[in-house]
């Protein structure tokens, strides 16, 4: 749904909004410079999806944009915190919604006392990570979608030819800080999620989505405190 592109000469981040084919007859595979395009036949519940997500892209779009608008750049270990917690929030109220069983925490210090990457004196209070799982219908493998909500600092500030806390699209693209790494794609998760559920998919393992709240930082072993990859 996003195609991602980097501009070198830029300090802005962004994304270019692809809304979704209205049909999907083939699979293209690309390796390399080699790419192979073969028939691929969709079952109903699959063509249903497909269907339920044509013209639909301005809501993946608007999702993004609203992410963006939280400042959620990432900050030195001593620093307060910022929009971390209100964007978790938001999330978890969709993630609700949508069905899913939402954890929503602040991992302490004894926790991610020690870990390996985990800088001294790093904790997480008033920035709580998010676990959501929409329960399987069997005994499937589960699936995890991971994503960070941070973003890299948005200096220099005077290289931005727009607020970078205010999602523009211009010619194609999406402009804001995190827009490409990756509000985008947590948007997109959350998305294909709410998406599966309208279309009353359940999954035969559970479908998990976390979000951390310090890439940038090493928060995924604050998610590790509570076994969130483990195999199931």
């Amino acid at each position: 749904m996003f195609a991602v592109t980097r501009r070198a000469a830029a300090s802005t981040a962004t994304a270019s909004v692809k809304v979704p084919p209205t049909s999907i007859p083939t699979r293209t595979l690309t390796t390399g410079s080699v790419v192979a395009s073969r028939s691929v036949s969709l079952s109903q519940r699959e063509r249903a999806v497909c269907d339920s997500i044509a013209g639909r892209g301005g809501e993946l779009v608007e999702l993004a944009s609203a992410l963006i608008g939280f400042d959620t750049t990432a900050r030195n270990p001593d620093d307060p915190p910022r929009q971390e917690a209100e964007l978790q929030s938001s999330l978890a109220d969709r993630l609700r919604a949508a069905g899913a069983t939402v954890d929503v925490w602040e991992p302490s210090r004894e926790e991610t006392e020690g870990r390996p990457l985990v800088p001294p004196g790093l904790g997480f209070e008033g920035r709580p990570q998010l676990v959501a799982r929409f329960g399987g219908s069997g005994n499937g493998r589960s699936l995890l979608f991971n994503g960070h909500i941070d973003a890299v600092s948005t200096e220099p500030v005077d290289r931005w030819t727009s607020d970078p806390f205010h999602a523009e699209v211009r010619d194609g693209l999406l402009y804001g800080r995190g827009s490409c790494d990756m509000k985008g794609g947590v948007a997109a998760m959350v998305f294909a999620c709410e998406i599966l559920a309208e279309a009353g998919v359940s999954l035969a393992g559970d479908l998990v989505v976390a979000t951390n709240t310090d890439e940038e930082w090493y928060s995924c072993w604050s998610a590790l405190s509570k076994n969130v990859f483990a195999s199931s």
